[in-house]
């Protein structure tokens, strides 16, 4: 009895001890060690994850081998010595008697894209899409180019991993919410060195730079330290204040029926099937309302379509898929909701039931909720189409065209929409949030480089980016622990209406000088995009330029091509009387001007610090300026405006850097 009981005592501890102690059976590795992904060549390479602690883990792959031991709280980290461009391999990580096997592995050179909407505007189609995308979407097949999207997120602490994403071979699907910019940057890398290429898009739109640094990196900051340092109190009271506001919020959100036309005593009359609407408008899909008659609506649209479903299909279940829609949807097939969502960035597929579908005419209705900005069905025709679940690729209805379309509600016509504390993490604009889930997971994966768009976020604190963009770019090198990793950025287009009053004031030019000053620094350099702004749209469409700029300065900074990566500079200047002479350098063919006409864009002061437009003339390496006005000149400016009239040009074909200098 003794022993069975004795048995029995063994068997129940063990039995705890399996339930509160790890095994190695819990290995887990990040979403960046996934099949398909891309090693930095070159280089040792990191590859860390979770295992129980005090477990060895043994990571091999192409003949090489590395050990490590996880530690108390289970993390464990290996270094991969430097390996040759090529593939695809398998990398094998054991833990005790676990194995796990990442196959598809390429060797080659990988870069990390991030900033804010410039360099996450997606391949996405749509009229106001990168230009030529379909066709680049066409011949976008680059099986040895791999893609990682890192998910938008935001958190008060930094993340060890970024779940749900993986890496995807480059086709035209894989490609289309991907960054445009890092997208064209990495083709150029890769037909000129014809190894495989991993780009990890790491960017999120409307955010700052403080957002994308560090806690630690904003200590390092004077300016900072106080805002750090009162951070957590902050923190503390908005959380104490966001219950009552996801009441009231609740509260305003579903009390917004009661305001659109579309419904009547909690129900949906705009989508019954049986609805009159002859007397709508008609509207084209995809598009955006504001450009097709209604320039002030903000608040809910209603969209309907009659099609026709064959014999065939009736009784059997469908799948609905709609383009992207600004900024949110609520969608009805026949008077039945089948799906909503809110994300102006993410195409819709909603499953409609099988017993929803009938013979004959059916109705599609979809209320698009805009809260702001531009409203409508964003994407490419081809993507809006009705499909028949497990049916042939030509078993599908086409749903761009014609729709019917009615306003249901006014936003300004309502009651005001509760404001949210400050700072909550949903926030993306709070200093690190940003860092932490977007970047804090990538650390210290191998990378050969970064390349930034960023600083619309950051206008009208121009002083402030001085130093907070070069520390912010000091903060990653620190955390990826791989020395002065290259870094190269893009300086801000040209937005908002041309003036011609050199003294008008531009916090977009300020911010542009700031980022130039950062371009001074160690293993940096700056992509100009003066001349491919788009005036009425702080998105220019020409992204290919802005990714093949980033990569001449790659390609001739980091691999030491024989490229030209830069347009003319100010290298000096000479005051004679009252005429300046300016000195360039990187002219690389001879100064020129895009049209052939003298050189625009440049302004002179005298003592007085009031601009005027200089008469201006090339000879040779040099821009000679005079004004009737200005007797002595004392300073004098390039492009200094939001949308500057400028167009100096080296004889490679790359725009002269705006700037700004004192003749003293």
């Amino acid at each position: 009895m003794r022993t069975t009981v004795s048995v029995l005592v063994l068997l129940l501890v063990c039995s705890c001890q399996s339930v509160t102690r790890p095994t190695d059976a819990q290995l887990v590795l990040p979403a960046l060690f996934s099949d398909g992904m891309v090693l930095q060549q070159g280089k040792p390479v990191a590859i860390w994850g979770k295992a129980a602690p005090g477990t060895k883990v043994r990571v091999s792959m192409a003949g090489r081998r590395a050990d490590a031991m996880a530690n108390e709280a289970g993390a464990w980290r290996a270094y991969l010595e430097s390996l040759d461009a090529g593939g695809p391999h398998e990398l094998t990580v054991r833990a005790g008697a676990t194995r796990k096997i990442i196959r598809d592995v390429l060797v080659g050179e990988v870069w990390l894209c991030s900033g804010q909407s410039n360099m996450g505007m997606s391949m996405q189609p749509g009229p106001k899409a990168v230009l030529n995308v379909e066709q680049e979407l066409a011949a976008a097949n680059y099986p040895s180019i791999r893609l990682f999207n890192v998910p938008r997120a935001t958190k008060f602490e930094p993340q060890d991993d970024c779940p749900g994403a993986k890496w995807e071979a480059c086709t035209p699907e894989s490609l289309r919410p991907f960054s445009a910019v890092g997208y064209f940057f990495g083709r150029e890398i890769h037909k000129e060195l014809n190894v495989p290429i991993g780009l990890i898009n790491s960017s999120r739109g409307a955010s700052p730079a403080e957002a994308w640094t560090s806690s630690n990196g904003l200590m390092t900051i004077s300016e900072w330290q106080p805002v750090m340092n009162l951070l957590p109190k902050l923190i503390a009271d908005s959380a104490k204040e966001k219950a009552e506001y996801d009441q009231d919020f609740n509260m305003w959100y579903m009390d917004l029926d009661s305001f659109d036309l579309g419904y009547a005593d909690g129900k949906a009359i705009w989508a019954d099937p049986n609805l009159d609407s002859k007397d709508w408008k008609t509207i084209t899909t995809p598009g955006i309302w504001e450009e097709q008659g209604y320039p002030a609506l903000d608040g809910f649209a209603w969209y309907r379509k009659g099609i026709d479903i064959p014999t065939s299909w009736a009784g059997k279940a469908l799948r609905l898929k709609l383009t992207a829609l600004n900024d949110a949807d609520r969608t009805w097939f026949n008077g039945e909701i089948v799906g909503q969502m809110e994300g102006s960035s993410t195409p819709r597929e909603y499953a409609v039931p099988a017993y929803l579908v009938r013979a004959g005419r059916n109705v599609i209705a979809v209320r698009v909720y805009d809260m702001g900005n531009v409203g409508g069905f964003i994407g490419a025709p081809q993507d809006m189409h009705l499909d028949l679940v497990g049916g042939s690729p030509n078993e599908t209805i086409p749903l761009a065209g014609d729709w019917k379309f009615a306003a249901g509600m006014d936003i300004t016509k309502v009651p005001e929409k509760p404001v949210p504390p400050v700072y909550i993490e949903s926030n993306h604009r709070i200093p690190s949030v940003l860092y932490n889930t977007m970047i804090a997971p990538l650390v210290p994966y191998g990378v050969r480089g970064v390349i930034w768009y960023q600083g619309e976020g950051n206008v009208g604190r121009a002083r402030q980016y001085q130093t907070l963009f070069p520390a912010m770019i000091n903060d990653w090198r620190t955390a990826f622990r791989q020395g002065d990793l290259p870094f190269y950025f893009v300086q801000l287009a040209p937005y908002k209406a041309r003036t011609n009053d050199p003294n008008a004031p531009s916090p977009i030019a300020e911010l542009r000088d700031a980022q130039a000053r950062a371009a001074r620094g160690p293993n940096t350099g700056m992509a100009l995009t003066i001349d491919i702004g788009d005036a009425d749209n702080i998105h220019p469409r020409n992204k290919q330029d802005v990714g093949k700029r980033l990569a001449l300065l790659a390609l001739k900074q980091t691999y030491a091509k024989d490229v030209v990566a830069s347009g003319p500079e100010c290298a000096g200047f000479e005051v004679n009387g009252n005429e300046a002479r300016i000195r360039f350098k990187h002219c690389d063919g001879g100064l020129r001007t895009a049209d052939g006409a003298a050189p625009r864009g440049f302004a002179i002061a005298g003592p007085d610090n009031i601009f005027h437009w200089a008469d201006a003339h090339i000879e040779n390496e040099v821009i000679i300026l005079t004004c009737k006005d200005v007797t002595k000149p004392h300073r004098v400016r390039y492009a200094w405006a939001e949308n500057p009239d400028c167009n100096l040009y080296n004889g490679a074909g790359l725009p002269c850097a705006p700037f700004s200098i004192d003749l003293k």
